[in-house]
């Protein structure tokens, strides 16, 4: 389901058909939530998450694959499905408020929403053949092969972000381990927390 909160109650909120919500997000006044187990993503009244209309959908085009998450990276919407990315960006017309940029479609999707961190201007995440990638005018390989063999098949996937002494990275804790990727220099190191299978 879909809820908001003002920061003290939750609230449950009609979402079109009753159907599950996979991802939230917000950009340029329109709440938008992907749609559980499709393609479709909706928006909301403008600045009302409250109220959702049926009829205020679109789908992702290029392939038809379920959704997996939603981002805004530098005014854009990311939409992140099983196999393939697109971005669609705000139009400023009330009627279709957003449309697919022309170009900027990926054959590469992402194999866990919660591997999906903003860093750097960009976004990191795990496509679905388990590299780990950087956003950029098309997604950039940034794992090696001992990354990949760590991702494949394993049961936990978190990826986040975090500064530390001047530095940016991006940490993805896996099966065998937290992977920490520095991102100015590119290189790969294990963090460890004692007596835990992940930092």
């Amino acid at each position: 389901g879909l809820y908001i909160t003002e920061g003290v109650s939750v609230s449950a909120v009609a979402f079109p058909d009753n159907a599950g919500v996979s991802s939230v997000t917000y950009i340029n006044g329109y709440f938008i939530a992907s749609r559980s187990g499709s393609q479709r993503f909706y928006w909301s009244a403008i600045l009302d998450g409250t109220s959702w209309d049926a009829l205020d959908y679109a789908s992702a085009e290029r392939a038809p694959d379920n959704i997996v998450a939603i981002w805004i990276v530098s005014d854009q919407l990311w939409i992140f499905g099983e196999v393939t990315t697109e971005i669609w960006v705000t139009t400023g017309d009330a009627e279709i408020p957003f449309q697919r940029v022309e170009g900027r479609l990926f054959d590469q999707g992402c194999a866990s929403a919660n591997t999906i961190a903003k860093l750097d201007n960009t976004i990191f995440w795990v496509g679905s053949d388990y590299k780990v990638l950087r956003g950029d005018s098309v997604p950039l390989r940034v794992s090696n092969h001992a990354i990949e063999e760590a991702t494949q098949g394993s049961t936990i996937l978190n990826g986040w972000v975090y500064p530390w002494q001047g530095n940016l990275f991006y940490a993805l804790a896996t099966d065998s381990g937290t992977k920490v990727l520095n991102v100015a220099t590119g290189e790969w190191a294990e963090n460890a927390s004692y007596a835990r299978a992940n930092w």
